[in-house]
């Protein structure tokens, strides 16, 4: 850990020190590209701090991510479209690009953040007419904007917690506003971003003495860290000057990190902070061992209600629940013990304004550092219908990506997991998606050139879940796991031996339900069958349990039977042979 905190803050591609003068889009596409380059440039050593609300090592990685996905929606827009266009493209692309509780908690406030640039009307203060600062950024706009944005944060998240990211948001909107109520001179833009800066910079300097966890650990918040870089960036493209004088390891959005007697300091003067990072033990997850993130969408503009009642619904079910969004579209995010309900709770409430869930992943929070540490195992990408199954495929170290019964995965819902196994290579379970014409080809160019993407990506052809099952198993058995240098051969031989069948079972009589069980089980099962594994819908009759037993003891009657709830409302029965 220590070498790669000594790295400087300055290392790798960024856009400091660009003084940017004209029109009001020049400036945002300024800051978006520099912000981009400098949460790449620091992204590991924020991982490195990262202990709440879990030590999964990974907020400097969902924060870059979140805004990388926000950068590539400005590239997409056409010069000369305008500030507002730029700023839209931005909440967009964060919005639907968010990773993880701070990465939902930043596209929420670059949504408020947007105001400065996406509305036409002049501003006013005090009810006379603002100046414009640098960059064509209205003055007025912009302090009003700082404070939407924190309002924004800290109401996207269900429980808001002191020391962390909402704070230095809090902090920002004050300090901007302070720029104003000084009243010595009529201010510009870098006056207002200079005392928001400083105020997130100062705040998260007190972040270690504000929450236990951190105090234990001797870290800074690392949300509120990113959160300072991103500020950071704005200041200095609006003319600004940012220190990066040297801390033992380095300065991160202006705020000096670095190592000291065992303790945890601070300073007034936030860039004279100085904070011990300790290699913190593991925690228990609070709220839950998997983190459950989706995408609502609706067909036409609804209101909050559905935000509001979404962060009760998980919050009903976990913990480090964010829904952030608006306007027909929300992120939400949760960590649980029960990732299935918290799937069918998005499915739920989306269906009260006839809309969809899409992108419903789930993944472990427990042992983070293999994220962390990733790049010389396997990552595992799996796709699945069956809710059910995501807590096992998580555990075994897959991203899981959960469908609606019979959709087919969309190539940049299957991409964004492929990021998100950050691994040396990655192994993509697709389903049935593997039959779509262009399939493989359209990954590909989707993660080709992605820098948290450094390996090779093989698809698997595993059409059902019995062969996903059946792979992740013989991975397991192995011996190596995911770390071992053979862990795709072993995943593919294991997927190919499957014999696979499916019956419904929906209006089958009674009486003729055992005929129809053992005509699925005659299909598959064979005298060298060695497991059986049963993959059974809600609705499926309790006794067909046992007549598949007594069906695959007629054929191999040494064979292993396995039956796994689907977590399908259906009366569906899939049955592998292995």
């Amino acid at each position: 850990m220590d070498a790669d905190l000594s790295l400087d803050a300055g290392a790798g591609p960024r856009a400091a020190g660009v003084a940017v003068a004209g029109p009001a889009e020049d400036a945002l596409r300024a800051w978006v590209a520099s912000a981009r380059a400098d949460l790449l440039a620091v992204r590991e050593r924020v991982d490195a701090l990262n202990v709440f609300p879990v030590a999964d090592s990974d907020t400097g990685t969902n924060l870059y991510l979140t805004f990388a996905r926000g950068a590539q929606e400005v590239d997409g827009v056409v010069r000369g479209a305008g500030a507002g266009d730029v700023a839209a493209a931005l909440v967009r692309g964060t919005l639907l690009g968010a990773r993880g509780n701070s990465g939902a908690i930043l596209a929420e406030y670059l949504r408020g953040l947007a105001r400065a640039v996406a509305e036409d009307e002049p501003a006013t203060v005090d009810g006379a007419a603002a100046p414009d600062g640098a960059g064509g950024l209205d003055v007025g706009r912009l302090v009003d904007a700082f404070a939407a944005a924190a309002r924004g944060a800290r109401g996207a998240v269900q429980d808001p917690v002191a020391g962390t990211v909402l704070s230095a948001a809090d902090a920002a909107a004050r300090g901007a506003r302070e720029v104003l109520a000084a009243g010595a001179h009529v201010p510009r833009a870098v006056d207002v971003t200079a005392g928001a800066l400083r105020a997130a910079q100062e705040e998260t300097a007190r972040s270690t003495g504000k929450l236990d966890v951190l105090r234990r650990s001797g870290v800074l918040d690392a949300g509120a860290l990113g959160l300072c870089v991103v500020l950071a960036a704005l200041h200095r493209v609006l003319g600004g000057e940012v220190s990066e004088a040297d801390g033992m390891l380095g300065s991160v959005g202006g705020v000096r990190v670095g190592t000291g007697n065992g303790t945890a300091t601070g300073t007034a003067d936030a860039q004279a902070c100085v904070v011990v990072p300790h290699a913190a033990a593991p925690e228990e997850a609070a709220g839950g061992e998997f983190e459950v993130m989706f995408v609502l969408r609706a067909p036409a503009p609804v209101d909050d209600d559905v935000a509001r009642g979404l962060r009760a619904d998980l919050a009903a079910l976990g913990d480090s629940v964010v829904v952030t969004g608006g306007a027909g579209t929300w992120q939400a995010h949760v960590h649980t013990d029960e990732p299935a309900r918290a799937v069918a709770a998005g499915r739920r409430r989306a269906r009260t304004v006839r809309g969809a869930v899409r992108q419903a992943g789930v993944r472990s929070v427990l042992g983070g550092d293999a994220h962390a540490a990733g790049q010389s195992r396997t990552g595992i990408v799996v796709v699945t219908s069956a809710p059910g199954l995501a807590p096992e495929y998580a555990r075994a170290g897959a991203v899981v990506l959960v469908l609606e019964p019979g959709a087919v995965a969309e190539p940049d819902d299957v991409a964004r997991a492929v990021v998100d196994a950050r691994a040396g290579q990655v192994l993509v379970l697709p389903g049935r998606a593997l039959g779509a014409q262009g399939f493989g080809a359209r990954l590909a160019a989707l993660v080709d050139g992605e820098p948290l993407v450094r390996g090779r990506v093989d698809v698997l052809d595993a059409p059902t879940d019995l062969h996903a099952v059946a792979a992740l198993a013989a991975l397991q058995t192995s011996g190596d796991g995911p770390e071992g240098p053979d862990a795709t051969a072993v995943m593919r031989v294991a997927a190919a031996a499957v014999r696979a069948g499916a019956a419904d079972l929906r209006g089958v009589p009674p009486h003729r339900l055992a005929g129809r069980l053992r005509a699925l089980v005659a299909d598959v099962v064979g005298p060298s069958t060695e497991v059986v594994t049963v993959l059974r819908g809600r609705r499926v009759p309790g006794r067909a349990d046992t007549l598949v037993e007594d069906a695959v003891g007629e054929t191999a009657p040494g064979a292993e039977v396995v039956v796994i709830a689907s977590g399908r409302d259906d009366a569906g029965v899939e049955v592998g042979a292995e």
